[in-house]
This record gives C-alpha cells, sequence and structure tokens, in this order.
C-alpha cells in the first residue's frame, strides 16, 4: 500500500479563506500592501476588511525592511457605535522610505 504524500493530504493545506487570513506577518504585510498599492487604507478598515489587528507594525516593517514610502495622516472616524475615534491612515507613496522628516 503507498502512503499518500504529504503535499496531498487536503488537512494540511491552507484553504483559500485560511491563506486570505493567515494571522503571518508576511501574509498581513502582503495583504496591507496590495491594499495600499490601490487606496489609503484606515486602522479600522485594516482591522475589519484585512483582519490585521495592528497595522502599525506591518507599516513599521514594510517602511523599515522594506523601503516603502508609507505616509500616516490622522482622520478622526465615527464607529457603527457612534464613538469618534482620531486613528492612523495609510497612504503609499513614490520612492522610498527616508526616515521621519525634520
Amino acid at each position: 500500500m503507498k502512503k499518500a504524500s504529504p503535499h496531498h493530504n487536503s488537512e494540511s493545506q491552507p484553504t483559500n479563506s485560511q491563506a486570505k487570513f493567515s494571522t503571518d506577518a508576511a501574509a498581513q504585510r502582503a495583504r496591507l500592501l496590495k491594499r495600499l498599492r490601490e487606496h489609503p487604507i484606515n486602522t479600522l478598515e485594516a482591522r475589519q476588511e484585512l483582519d490585521i489587528f495592528s497595522p502599525a507594525p506591518r507599516v513599521h516593517e514594510l517602511r523599515h525592511n522594506y523601503g516603502y514610502n508609507i505616509h500616516t495622516s490622522r482622520v478622526t472616524i465615527k464607529t457603527d457605535a457612534g464613538q469618534t475615534h482620531n486613528i492612523a491612515q495609510y497612504s503609499l507613496l513614490a520612492g522610498t522610505w527616508k526616515g521621519n522628516a525634520a
């Protein structure tokens, strides 16, 4: 009797939905970068739409480890519960990250 290859075991392979929302930092960076290439995203959107509960560390990694020029601004939003919050909004800019300008 031939053993099944581990690469063909459906239990060991992530499904599309599992891979799409992996909590692995690399997968989160990839989702965030893809979205930033389309348009800006704020902290709440990153949490709700991309399942990235702490986008700030992913932005830091994209800047400092990969050189992406991501600008952070502050925006005021109102949640579904009616609460007002001042949160970060991230935008991908042209060029390479040079650090905080003085």
